[in-house]
């Protein structure tokens, strides 16, 4: 289909020739015409054909032939072209640059001009044959040509209507499903549970999911909330990586599988999480359970929830049978709702009865499935015409008999095939186009547009000026609003920037295109086809040779092949057979050097070298005379372009974002007058480089520029010659110098300031269009006039920033910008005091207006010798949005405002030594406020905060806290008190805080005592608490109800814990660590029925535990480090059933572990480290059923892991170090057949090992300083040495003697560290450490 499309084209392409004339000079104007003239007859039946080729194979097969001679005739055309516009070029010395018509020196014709009119004359007399053949067959169809009402025709730009898109998260019917998929959501399950939506495509699982996802009581129960489009396959590492991504950790690039799981874990670790893994296709449990092991020790309530269309893939991914939420299609009437949202939106029904009774049918065609039903009401969207309605209603497409691959009879193709069917001819081919990409992948706008740009699918007879980029965004909305895309996402401007398709509008796609576009995975060889013209490559990681399919494929157009490995060392041959292409990815492959033969591409319109590591660019680049985009981004090596590049007169997109290292620009920069992007200038200095005055007649160029070096522009008229006023589209500007030492700054001469002075008046930008200025490292002594504000000036500035401006001794009036919305201020080094001139009305006493009218965050920045911030109402309104104020590093400032604006939200003041915080006026939206390293608060009452949610007082002064006020802080949650060395009490009022969740104290050296009236605090869920003089806790801590975490740490003078924590019935998790005094612990503590992790360290008092321990039963881990005096552990520890993590660390006299231990089914890991009295671990039997990691480290008179039989069916990793005494592990190690690491080092007396050979999971052996081991271990000679056949990786003594390396290696260490990140001993010195390093790591 679109074939239509493609033709049409081709005629525009003749018709062009034609009026330029080139046909008449190479003496083929009858054959053009003829050529022209076949195209037409053929196209005046192309809309029947296509609308046949469906339910006729023989019309599909000729439609088929003719789209082949469509694109060669489009390549003959293009080269033509090209080659006489080469040939012009070589004839005009004066390389202008504007479009020029053909004509040669008559009758003196070159040698190259006689052989390409030849040439050409022959190539369109073979093809206009061959094009008459395809004609005369064309009437054994019986095509008709359709009359105009039968063609719906896209308005042309001019007519275009605008409004809202469409909300993609309206949905109808599903609110039964809503509310019972959120209910599960917010239930309080012990592990990590799976919801999972079921329902075929089309039916809203990804809407209801998204609707879901963003409910605000999901939003307020889970911590963080992570979506992953999963799709198809299920890449348990790219899942892993989005994953730990979303919780804020560091991904390596390369991490392998193992590395992932471990990172997976501690991202998840102890956090209650919401994962959406959309569109989930994955049946094997085995790959679910690898990305779910991490995932359990998250905190309670953790859920995940699947989006599929398989029971199956619910099954797999372990959810229960009342989790599994079954979509089925919509109600008649849920189905009217979404019919008439879209068609019939904004009119009354009793004005439309006709079209409601019409539509009605039109709904039952759709079979209850929302998409198809969106897509057909956005098609009659726009429409009241009865008779088209009913064209829609009986369209013989409804009965079509279609089967593609997935697509059926019964799917909802039908629906979807009417939207494109009415489509615009060249929106068809747009809409094709989109095949080309793999499914669920992210459509940038921009790109999209540029692709279609490349291609030639943009046009229009009507435009008066070439504003194809305008007509390619119109023809994305208008594919956006007709429900072809969806997912649409938004800059912060509110601009559409990006959305998806669903993946049966993929299917469409794919189906209509015929097999014109393909999208193929690694390893897929029938995908493409020889119809192929347009093909990405997608999932292949290394290639060294050809891929085969680019062999077999003739005329291919577009070529995506980013993110390929070793495709370097085949581009020189790559690029031979691809002599068409249209569009070029390779962004993302290791390239370091790109062949010279890429200049012989000249069709290229397209080129992106995103991300290689090329530092130079071959000067052939410069031939390709009809590329429109360069994109060059983050290729962060680069120094050099050509040279040459101003011969690149069609180039509008020149993409240099994030190349850092490149320093000049070419000269004749100037030249590139269709240029539309360049991001950023560094000018030139006198020797090399382009000069800011190049910018002279780039006026189309639009989007941001960052002007960079300016200190370099030595004559002042160079700057106002770059005529910045012109550039309208520019919506982002930086005008930045380069930085200085503070010693440069110093020695600045009045010369120097005054022509930088000079330079930034003269790069006068235009005022209306553009949204962000930035200035930085600005050396004059006052801000350019053009930036002191009036009413007029700069209307749709948004953001302001002026950074390390240090000579400026006063800044520009900004408050009468009605549009700006965000101002930055730093390293204003001179300015004194913020007042009347920082408002704009330092000239104009009498104004009164708003000041600042839209500002919503101000930010104010080592402003070193800022003292006073004068502000008064005299003026007039002042700030009446502002949301945010940060005031950082601005030491002497003695105060902020008194009369702050009441809209502010969020207010910082960091390092602002003489500041005391003392509003006068009530602040009713203010939500958060963080005071750091500032004097401190005034003593008199806090001033009316209704919403402050959370207050952060770090690092003051003073001895006390207003004592009076807190009860007005209704909505205060959290409250976090750190660094107040004088701070010698907190003030009682704490206790009215009635929603306080969260209160840390931290670093209050001088506080002995905290008020009993914390035991008011009924909401309170955590309590950190960290004085060193500290002597005792209040005993009402027994009454905080919902306290679920509390932490105890360097309390040194605690000595005692008040016998009320055992009534602390939800509390889950306790730690106590260095405190040094304690003696005891409240026998209470095994009261506590929720708890789920306990960590006791670093005491040196404490000499028991008490016995109640064994009642925990929900203790999940443990962990006890550092307790001199801890001589044994209590019996009852044998009684946690529930027990997974246990750490025991430095506790020098324990002799022996309780020997109810060796029944724990559900422990998981155990971690034992520099327990010098431990003899054997485990005394007798010990089954563990469930244990998979073992670290024993520095226990100095170990003999034995067990004096009896172990019994551990699952253990994968263990790991002894630095026991000198050792001289066996345990009975039974024969017998670890899920054993895949094993590590012991500096065991020199233990004695040699079981057969290895039995234990055939084994992946990797670690042996070092155990003499009596390694030599029965040693290569082709040792006596056991002929048992480690199996074992992939073998180190003795450090040194690798054995590695095999395969791909499946990482997938089998999956034992990854499950070990928390608090599971850990100490050694003497305080430092921590998980296990003894002397064995290396254990990742391979």
């Amino acid at each position: 289909m679109a074939t239509d499309a493609l033709v049409s084209f081709v005629v525009e392409e003749l018709c062009s020739i034609a009026k330029d004339r080139l046909s008449s000079l190479f003496g083929v104007e009858k054959e053009v015409d003829e050529l022209s003239n076949t195209f037409l007859d053929i196209q005046a039946v192309l809309e029947d054909a296509e609308s046949h080729q469906v339910t006729n194979e023989r019309v599909q097969r000729w439609l088929w032939e003719l789209k082949e001679v469509a694109y060669e005739v489009q390549d003959i055309l293009d080269e033509w072209v090209t080659d006489a516009l080469v040939l012009k070029e070589e004839n005009d010395e004066t390389h202008h640059p504007k479009r020029m018509r053909f004509s040669f020196p008559s009758p003196f014709q070159s040698y190259k001009q006689v052989k390409l009119q030849y040439d050409i004359g022959k190539r369109i007399r073979e093809i206009t044959k061959r094009l008459s053949e395809i004609s005369i067959k064309k009437n054994r169809f019986n095509l008709r040509e359709l009359n105009t009402r039968e063609v719906r025709l896209l308005p042309d730009k001019e007519e275009r209507q605008t409004g809202s898109l469409i909300d993609e998260t309206e949905i109808f019917g599903r609110d039964d499903f809503k509310q019972s998929i959120i209910e599960q959501l917010v239930s309080e399950e012990k592990s990590v549970s799976t919801v999972s939506i079921v329902g075929m495509g089309g039916l809203g699982k990804t809407a209801l999911a998204q609707l879901v996802y963003n409910d605000s009581r999901v939003k307020a129960y889970f911590e963080k909330r992570i979506w992953v489009c999963v799709s198809d396959p299920f890449d348990v590492n790219k899942i892993a990586t989005e994953v730990i991504k979303s919780m804020g950790e560091p991904v390596s690039n390369n991490a392998n599988f193992a590395t992932l799981q471990g990172n997976l874990h501690e991202a998840v670790s102890k956090t209650r999480f919401l994962l959406v893994l959309d569109d989930v296709w994955n049946e094997n449990h085995a790959l679910w359970e690898k990305l779910s092991v991490p995932l359990k020790d998250a905190a309670q309530g953790s859920k995940v929830v699947v989006t599929t269309r398989s029971h199956r893939v619910a099954v797999a991914m372990d959810t229960p049978r009342i989790n599994v939420h079954e979509l089925g299609i919509l109600s008649n009437s849920d189905c009217w709702e979404v019919f008439h949202s879209r068609a019939l939106k904004g009119t009354e029904e009793e004005n439309c009865q006709e079209l409601t009774k019409i539509g009605e049918k039109i709904v039952e065609r759709c079979k209850g499935v929302p998409l198809a039903i969106r897509a057909v009401g956005s098609l009659l969207r726009g429409t009241r015409e009865k008779w088209y309605w009913e064209h829609v209603l009986e369209n013989e497409i409804w009965e079509w008999n279609i089967v593609n691959d997935d697509i059926h009879k019964d799917s909802i193709l039908p629906a979807l095939l009417l939207s494109y069917d009415n489509l615009p001819s060249r929106l068809k081919r747009c809409f094709s186009f989109c095949s080309v990409f793999p499914k669920d992948h992210v459509i940038e706008k921009d790109e999209l547009v540029k692709l279609w740009m490349a291609h030639g699918i943009i046009k229009s007879k009507k435009a008066k000026k070439d504003d194809t980029e305008g007509f390619g965004e119109m023809y994305f909305d208008y594919l956006l609003t007709h429900s072809l895309f969806q997912d649409a996402e938004k800059d912060e401007y509110g601009n559409i920037v990006r959305c998806k398709m669903h993946d049966l509008v993929h299917d469409l796609a794919k189906f209509v295109s015929s097999g014109e576009y393909c999208s193929m995975e690694a390893g897929d060889t029938e995908s493409c086809s020889a119809k192929c013209h347009h093909l990405s490559l997608h999932g292949y990681k290394n290639v060294s040779s050809i891929p085969s399919i680019l062999c077999n494929v003739k005329r291919l157009h577009t070529l995506l092949l980013s993110g390929y490995s070793d495709i370097e060392a085949v581009l020189d041959t790559l690029f031979n057979p691809l002599r068409y292409l249209r569009a070029l990815d390779l962004s993302g492959a290791f390239i370091a050097n790109l062949p010279s033969s890429i200049g012989k591409l000249k069709h290229l319109r397209y080129l992106n070298l995103g991300g290689l590591e090329i530092v130079e660019l071959p000067e052939s680049v410069t031939d390709l005379c009809n590329l429109q985009t360069l994109k060059l981004n983050y290729c962060k090596r680069l120094r050099l372009l050509p040279n040459g590049i101003s011969k690149m007169v069609k180039l509008r997109y020149l993409e240099i974002e994030g190349t850092d290292d490149l320093a000049f620009l070419p000269n004749g920069l100037g030249r590139l007058t269709a240029l539309r992007t360049l991001c950023k200038l560094p000018v030139g200095d006198e020797n090399r480089g382009c000069k800011i005055r190049e910018l002279k007649d780039l006026n189309l160029l639009r989007g941001e520029l960052n002007i960079n070096n300016l200190e370099r522009v030595m004559n002042v008229n160079d700057a106002s010659d770059a005529e910045l006023h012109k550039k309208i589209d520019l919506y982002v500007l930086s005008l930045c110098c380069n930085d200085k030492s503070d010693e440069e700054w110093r020695k600045l001469g009045d010369d120097d300031m005054k022509r930088m002075g000079s330079v930034l008046e003269g790069l006068r930008p235009h005022h209306s269009n553009l949204k962000e200025l930035k200035i930085k490292n600005y050396a004059g002594s006052m801000f350019p006039s053009w930036l002191y504000s009036d009413d007029s000036g700069f209307s749709s500035l948004v953001e302001v920033v002026l950074e390390n401006c240090r000579k400026c001794m006063l800044l520009p009036g900004l408050g009468k910008l009605r549009s700006l919305k965000y101002l930055k201020v730093i390293r204003a080094d001179e300015v004194k005091v913020v007042g009347c001139e920082f408002y704009g009305i330092v000239n104009d006493a009498r104004w009164k207006g708003t000041i600042f009218p839209k500002l919503e965050k101000l930010h104010f920045e080592s402003m070193l010798n800022w003292e006073e911030w004068k502000l008064t109402q005299e003026y007039g309104e002042v700030m009446p949005s502002l949301e945010k104020l940060k005031i950082i590093n601005c030491k002497k400032l003695k105060a902020t405002l008194n009369c702050l604006p009441r809209t502010l939200r969020k207010v910082t003041i960091e390092d602002c030594n003489e500041v005391i915080w003392a509003p006068d006026n009530p602040l009713p939206h203010l939500s958060l406020l963080t005071l750091e390293n500032v004097r401190g608060m005034s003593s008199k009452p806090l001033p009316d905060l209704p919403a402050l949610m959370t207050l952060e007082i770090n690092g003051f002064s003073c001895e006390s806290l207003p004592s009076d006020g807190w009860g007005l802080l209704e909505s205060l949650h959290t409250l976090k008190i750190s660094y107040g060395p004088e701070l010698a009490s907190l003030p009682e009022g704490l206790g009215q805080l009635k929603a306080l969740q969260t209160l840390e104290i931290w670093h209050c050296d001088r506080l002995s005592y905290l008020p009993e009236e914390l035991g008011q605090l009924k909401a309170l869920q955590t309590l950190e608490i960290s004085c060193e003089q500290l002597l005792s806790l209040p005993e009402g801590l027994g009454q905080l109800k919902a306290l679920q975490t509390l932490f105890i740490w360097k309390c040194q003078q605690l000595s005692t814990l008040p016998e009320g924590l055992g009534q602390l019935k939800a509390l889950r998790s306790l730690s106590i660590k260095d405190c040094e005094r304690l003696s005891s612990l409240p026998g209470g503590l095994g009261q506590l029925k929720a708890l789920q992790t306990l960590s006791i360290k670093d005491s040196e008092q404490l000499s028991s535990l008490p016995e109640g321990l064994g009642q925990l039963k929900a203790l999940q881990t443990l962990c006890i480090g550092n307790i001199k005096r801890l001589s044994s552990l209590p019996e009852g520890l044998g009684q946690l059933k529930a027990l997974q993590n246990l750490c025991i660390g430095n506790i020098k006299r324990l002799s022996s572990l309780p020997e109810g231990l060796g029944q724990l089914e559900a422990l998981y890991s155990i971690n034992i480290g520099k327990c010098d009295e431990l003899t054997s671990l485990f005394n007798g039997l010990g089954r563990f059923k469930a244990l998979r990691d073992v670290h024993v480290v520095l226990c100095e008179k170990l003999r034995s892991l067990s004096d009896g039989l172990l019994q551990l069916e699952e253990l994968r990793s263990l790991h002894v170090s630095g026991c000198p005494n050792l001289q066996s592990l345990f009975g039974g190690f024969e017998q670890l057949k899920s054993l895949h690491l094993l590590e012991i080092s500096d065991c020199p007396q233990l004695r040699p090992l079981p057969n290895l050979q039995h234990l055939t999971a084994l992946k990797k052996l670690c042996i070092s300083n155990c003499p009596l081991v390694t030599e029965r271990l040693e290569k082709e000679k040792g006596e056991d040495w002929c048992n480690l056949s199996h074992i992939r990786r073998i180190e003795i003594d450090r040194k690798v003697i054995k590695q095999v390396v395969v791909d499946s290696l990482y997938k089998v260490l999956d034992v990854q560290q499950r070990t928390p990140t608090g599971l850990l001993y100490l050694l003497p010195n305080g430092k921590e450490s998980g296990g003894g390093s002397q064995a290396g790591d254990t990742d391979v």
